[in-house]
């Protein structure tokens, strides 16, 4: 039994990523809205703007990015801190 678990966690890892094409490109416009936030004035002006440059069809799909990006930024910094 264990060793088919091992062997399903072992498939998982190889199977490709299906990751969104457009997710990195999408990350870059978040970290540049970041640092200068007059350029959308609201989170769901960016999430508009976002789907209509990458036909994105659920707002809810990059909203969840937002939040991954958010919480993989806030873990680097606390560890940067120690």
């Amino acid at each position: 039994n264990a060793v088919r678990v091992l062997t399903q966690k072992a498939a998982r890892k190889k199977r490709p990523s299906r990751q969104h094409p457009s997710k990195n490109e999408i990350c870059e416009y978040w970290k540049d809205w970041r640092k200068n936030p007059g350029t959308y004035p609201t989170i769901s002006s960016f999430i508009r703007d976002m789907q209509e440059k990458f036909a994105i069809d659920r707002p809810q799909t990059i909203r969840n990015w937002m939040r991954q990006w958010e919480a993989n930024e806030a873990l680097k910094a606390l560890k940067d801190s120690y």
